[in-house]
């Protein structure tokens, strides 16, 4: 399996990790492994569930984003602010049932199960970067979100998401 490659299970090693949104009726997830500190200069394209996806130099208009968390601590989804130029995807996204569009699209939550309780309090981890849109040439899109900052028991947590989790082939060179 190649280092940049989707991992089968729970990550225990000390790399760094990128876990993939894929936006269909049911939510895809892909958790990618890449050296640490590589994990800030994602490829401008990468393989998700055998399909292209470019990234649509959105760079810096959803770099904040907390991952949120249940009273008992469980991360149970993710959370980000698009800047105003990116309602659009706000639109996008408010179609499926797992994602969460409030104030007026100016916050998007994406969640991994039905559960919806989030504790504020847990919920401020306030990440500034590496999180990156992509696209298909027709119109599929993926958000990366850089998960390095997650504990291995809150991956752990994700692994037991309400979604399909599929392989991710990604490169850690901008523009390869």
């Amino acid at each position: 399996m190649d280092q940049n490659s989707v991992i089968g299970s729970p990550p225990q090693d000390d790399r760094g990790k990128v876990l993939f949104f894929l936006f269909r009726p049911r939510l895809r997830l892909a958790l990618a492994s890449v050296p640490r500190g590589n994990e800030y200069y994602l490829s401008d394209e990468c393989i998700l569930d055998g399909r292209r996806f470019q990234d649509k130099n959105y760079d810096g208009v959803t770099d904040f984003s907390d991952w949120l968390r249940n009273p008992t601590g469980r991360v149970i989804g993710v959370r980000f602010w698009p800047y105003e130029e990116m309602h659009f995807l706000s639109d996008q996204l408010g179609q499926f049932s797992y994602v969460a569009v409030t104030e007026q699209g100016k916050q998007v939550a994406i969640y991994l199960s039905n559960d919806r309780q989030v504790d504020e309090e847990k919920s401020a981890d306030q990440n500034f970067a590496t999180n990156k849109v992509y696209s298909t040439d027709d119109g599929e899109w993926a958000i990366a979100f850089r998960a390095t900052q997650l504990s291995v028991p809150e991956i752990e947590g994700v692994y037991a998401a309400d979604a399909e989790w599929v392989s991710a082939d990604v490169s850690v060179a901008r523009g390869n």
